[in-house]
């Protein structure tokens, strides 16, 4: 189904449960705050991983009920804090990962481990969705983060991962648009697109891609997923799309066994409550498979 609003899918994931989620090095302020607002909303069931007295003092302070919290003391955060997390995501003890004071190329070095990682066959990428009063419902940006200059087979894998992503919440004739920097079918950007359609239109039936479209066009086109040129035009859509438009936005990280939520700089414990919002969603989906 396609969600109007972060409230909207909120109602949908209260009713299904909470997941837990392993949390590396959560001590930072607004993780914390994100943390209590999905704790408070019954949507999850935090894995706290740091040094265990600075977590219940910053907890305390944030509000966290560390009554429904469990916490693993880990006084060296940075690496190992991030292997016991994807620790406990192969044990089968929690659903998904955040960090927090655990920067994030631990996050991904842990995950990447050649034993016992959590890499999939495919890329990693950022899927950012967006609510903003231009559009109906929810859209999605693809790759917001991770790759500059993206391939073929890279810009598949990240196509893949957030059709993937809408196919589970049951988004029918899911609608693509690769933007451009205009509507000229031959711009580099472009080239690719009927490569990467042709290999995805068999695995998703209905699929709907507009290509070589400039971002007026696309907005026209009602997407679902704008799948950008590479990931600072991903970042600077999503960002603009907020501040302009009075919007407000989630991120995760797909292509792994679990969905990550990377905390940035730029981070508000708001939209780190609509990202764990967002990750709480696919594994309520996946955990019904």
């Amino acid at each position: 189904m396609k969600y109007k609003s972060f409230n909207s899918m909120l109602d949908d994931v209260k009713n299904k449960g909470p997941v837990k989620v392993a949390a590396a090095g959560p001590a930072k302020k607004e993780v914390l705050e994100g943390l209590r607002l999905a704790q408070a909303e019954g949507i999850i069931e935090p894995i706290l991983i740091g040094d265990s007295g600075w977590i219940f003092q910053r907890a305390r302070e944030a509000g966290l009920d560390l009554s429904k919290a469990e916490i693993v003391n880990e006084p060296r955060l940075e690496l190992p804090a991030a292997n016991i997390a994807v620790d406990i995501i192969n044990n089968n003890r929690a659903d998904f990962i955040i960090n927090g004071y655990v920067r994030t190329q631990h996050i991904l070095q842990a995950v990447s481990r050649p034993e016992r990682g959590l890499r999939t066959d495919r890329a990693l990428s950022m899927l950012t969705a967006i609510e903003s009063p231009k559009f109906s419902h929810l859209i999605f940006i693809a790759d917001t983060a991770f790759h500059g200059s993206p391939n073929s087979e890279i810009k598949l894998d990240i196509l893949d991962n957030a059709i993937s992503y809408l196919t589970v919440l049951k988004v029918e004739k899911i609608k693509v648009v690769l933007l451009s920097g205009n509507n000229v079918a031959d711009e580099p950007s472009t080239l690719k697109a009927q490569e990467i359609f042709a290999n995805l239109s068999q695995k998703y039936p209905g699929l709907i891609v507009e290509d070589s479209l400039s971002l007026e066009s696309g907005f026209n086109a009602d997407p679902d997923i704008f799948l950008t040129p590479n990931a600072d035009s991903g970042n600077i859509l999503s960002e603009s799309l907020v501040h302009l438009t009075n919007g407000s936005m989630a991120s995760i990280v797909l292509g792994a066994q679990v969905p990550i939520v990377l905390v940035t700089p730029n981070s508000t414990s708001q939209n780190l409550f609509n990202s764990l919002i967002m990750a709480v969603r696919f594994r309520q989906a996946k955990n019904t498979f």
